[in-house]
């Protein structure tokens, strides 16, 4: 990312700090983790591939990062937050969403794509 805007990795760090007053790397993992919860609600993908397809270096570290956000593991996550769509929507290939729970949900229950 930081060779896209011409920095050196610890000058875009700090410039990201100075602006957001949120480190890069916990923005990222922050993000990560909101992919990944979004991931496990709506999907029946195994935690290994969930971990993968988000860039951890190993499942390990992803429920570890995980748990440091949600205060729970993956697949306690998983066991309470789960909705089985099986009857509206077929889990394709990884793509990042674009839209909110709500809106999500509310576009399942009116059967709109």
């Amino acid at each position: 990312m930081a060779k896209e805007f011409y920095m050196s990795r610890s000058y875009l760090s700090k410039r990201f700090k100075a602006e957001s007053n949120i480190t890069l790397t916990d923005f990222i993992l922050n993000r990560k983790t909101e992919e990944a919860k979004h991931l496990l609600r709506y999907t029946d993908k195994p935690l290994t591939a969930i971990s993968l397809d988000l860039g951890f270096s190993s499942p390990g570290h992803f429920s570890r990062v995980f748990r440091k956000y949600v205060s729970m593991s993956p697949s306690d996550y998983r066991k309470k937050k789960y909705l089985k769509l099986t009857n509206y929507l077929q889990p394709t290939e990884y793509s990042p969403r674009m839209e909110t729970d709500s809106t999500f949900l509310s576009r399942i229950s009116l059967g709109l794509p």
